[in-house]
């Protein structure tokens, strides 16, 4: 009888799950942000559109392959949050050029989409290296709608508001607050 006893109470000192560091909590973060990012880019490109979920979902699985071999879930967001913002503003500088539709924009193998930009962020980056304040406006959005993914914290609204403002960048003002408003209240 006593070695029964023994034996069910080192079985139930056992755990019965093994956390492993990041596991977990880093897919559900990824999730969190392919969902978010889905949104920005609603919120920016077609935001006139209402699409079913399985279009949402097949639009997140793309976005999926995007994230799929970054060990830094963050700084992938914000990279192509600023990459979206790049190709926002190519169209509004040129009125012949548009965004395709979600379902090729943002597919991996689509250069004229999402992939495409990733050449116009490395520009973005070296040109940083040499003048530290160049898009500074793109990068401060990227840093907002990352801090609002991760947080949700509508008290730091007005404060990036009113750096978009001194910055003088009203385009990016309209994104944020624009987007915003879809993840709060449209595609919460």
């Amino acid at each position: 009888m006593n070695t029964q006893r023994k034996v069910s109470v080192e079985n139930e000192s056992q755990p019965a799950l093994k956390l492993v560091k990041g596991g977990l909590y880093q897919s559900a973060k990824k999730i969190k942000r392919i969902n978010d990012f889905w949104v920005f880019c609603h919120s920016a490109f077609w935001s006139t559109q209402n699409f079913s979920e399985a279009e949402e979902q097949h639009f997140k699985t793309l976005i999926a392959d995007h994230f799929s071999k970054s060990n830094d879930i963050n700084k992938r967001f914000k990279e192509l949050v600023e990459r979206a913002t790049l190709a926002k503003r190519y169209v509004q500088r040129y009125p012949n050029r548009y965004i395709p539709k979600p379902s090729d924009w943002l597919n991996i193998n689509h250069t004229k989409g999402l992939t495409g930009t990733a050449k116009w962020f490395e520009e973005v980056k070296l040109k940083r290296k040499a003048s530290p304040n160049h898009q500074t406006g793109i990068a401060h959005l990227g840093k907002a709608i990352l801090s609002y993914s991760k947080r949700r914290n509508v008290l730091e609204v007005a404060e990036y508001r009113n750096a978009f403002i001194e910055l003088k960048e009203q385009d990016l003002l309209f994104l944020y607050t624009n987007a915003l408003m879809h993840l709060h209240f449209i595609n919460f």
